[in-house]
């Protein structure tokens, strides 16, 4: 009888030589029942492992039909570490063997610690390793990628592991959709903050029907996502291939995507979604605070001719039902701008719809800066009422005359005095004029300026405006 050493030594030399499957098989048979037992009850573990060793198959699939609890047993006793060597060989047909006898508790347990071992590795940057455990089996890889919300994936992508999701696309593509579902689409979240345009429109062809689904998760705001981290391409990407869904999703977002984009400045992408929209029935439908934010971030920021195309197609609905400090808000900033022609415009607009903005023509005369056109300073002012003008402009608003008159703008001096109907309105502005104006030679200019009119001589009070009419007494002698 052959004791137990002899025993394991037999077995140890014969599973170290390769291609004798039917010497094992012979030697086997040929021992006695007892020694079979022993083999199985004392020497699994050590079985085991030289199996995975010299890489036998055929005999590790023996030894899980004749002890499959021994199997167990070990694996858990050593904490699977027989499973890590078997992926360390990368033996896709033992690692089959081995799952595939598994209780179904087992093969759960199995499954986690594939993962752990695979985040491991990815967090150890060691990815040659963790490739080949992608290769193991769609079946068992499918289950592993969607474990803790899909973590390995998304790691996978921050580390820009290529290999990752070219494997995915190449041998799960069954499994895409429901790998992305089980995570609540993070996944894609996740390619847009990266801006992985290759994967995003490589997912989008592959499943046109999981498009409309994905660019509409309101949740995760795609669009924002792409403004919010400068990829354009990503953007002119969703514009151009689902416009009209890009369209819904931004209306959805109350706009904040396009707000983003804005923002930031993208104004290709700005004047690509103008674009379509100018080109589609869709009405720009969402009239409210969003829309005036968005024309506000745009002027100085995108060419006015892509801001008036915006307003025009909103037309006059986006007048009517914008409020009151909306609308005067967007017109200051126009003028502050330095955007004439669409302050131009916005002014006809609230003229045509009798809005009043009257605090915002205020406002902008007085910061409107001197180099604007000069149609436009008389069109701001030729919006006070007659009977409102003194009040309007105020104390504010006459030295912001004094800056006009300094910097020798006597053309829109000349233009405000026309406006300035009765004589002690002239009085008040010759006042403050007197105060203000540093230059004494500028008086003579605007003596001169205002020597035409008939009511100035009315208006010049020596006991009002001495120090005025003095130094116009001075200029007249020479």
């Amino acid at each position: 009888m052959i004791n137990q050493i002899e025993l394991l030594n037999q077995a140890f030399q014969l599973l170290s030589t390769p291609d004798n499957w039917d010497e094992i098989q012979t030697w086997y048979q040929g021992l006695e029942s007892s020694q079979q037992l022993l083999l199985w009850t004392s020497y699994t573990p050590y079985l085991m492992e030289i199996s995975v060793l010299h890489q036998r198959a055929d005999f590790f699939k023996f030894i899980c039909n004749n002890n499959l609890n021994g199997v167990v047993n070990y694996i858990y006793l050593s904490q699977f570490q027989i499973l890590h060597t078997i992926l360390r060989f990368q033996n896709t047909t033992l690692f089959d063997i081995l799952f595939e006898n598994m209780p179904e508790h087992a093969q759960g347990q199995i499954l986690q610690h594939v993962y752990l071992l695979a985040f491991n590795l990815l967090q150890d940057n060691n990815l040659f390793y963790f490739i080949k455990i992608l290769e193991l089996s769609p079946r068992y890889i499918s289950r592993i990628l969607i474990f803790n919300d899909a973590l390995l994936i998304h790691l996978a992508i921050q580390k820009r592991v290529v290999g990752v999701f070219d494997y995915i696309l190449t041998h799960l593509s069954t499994e895409i959709p429901s790998i992305l579902r089980a995570n609540h689409y993070s996944l894609i979240k996740h390619l847009f903050t990266q801006g992985n345009i290759s994967y995003i429109s490589r997912i989008f062809d592959l499943f046109p029907e999981l498009e409309d689904e994905l660019i509409e998760m309101d949740d995760y705001k795609l669009f924002q996502i792409a403004a919010n981290f400068h990829h354009l391409d990503v953007l002119r990407f969703l514009v151009a291939r689902r416009g009209h869904l890009v369209f819904n999703m931004i209306e959805g977002n109350d706009f904040e995507g396009f707000l983003n984009a804005c923002h930031r400045g993208h104004e290709d992408v700005i004047k690509q979604i103008i674009e379509w929209w100018s080109t589609h029935e869709e009405p720009l439908k969402l009239l409210t605070q969003e829309n005036f934010l968005s024309l506000q971030i745009m002027l100085g920021v995108v060419d006015e001719d892509t801001i008036i195309s915006y307003i025009n197609r909103a037309s006059g609905e986006l007048i009517k039902n914008a409020r009151i400090d909306y609308r005067c808000d967007l017109f200051q900033e126009a003028v502050l701008q330095g955007c004439h022609r669409v302050a131009h415009i916005l002014l006809k607009m609230y003229q045509n719809e009798d809005v009043d903005i009257s605090l915002s023509l205020i406002s902008a005369f007085q910061q409107i800066e001197v180099r604007t056109d000069f149609d436009l300073f008389k069109e701001i002012v030729s919006s006070f009422d007659d009977d409102i003008i003194m009040d309007s402009f105020g104390v504010d608003g006459f030295v912001r005359l004094t800056d006009v008159f300094d910097q020798g703008h006597f053309r829109e001096l000349d233009f405000i005095f026309g406006r300035l109907q009765d004589v002690n309105n002239y009085r008040t502005c010759l006042n403050v004029l007197a105060k203000h104006a540093p230059e004494p030679s500028k008086y003579l200019e605007a003596h001169r300026l205002l020597a035409g009119i008939q009511e100035f001589t009315l208006a010049v009070d020596k006991k009002v405006l001495p120090g005025f009419q003095s130094i116009i007494d001075q200029y007249d002698k020479k």
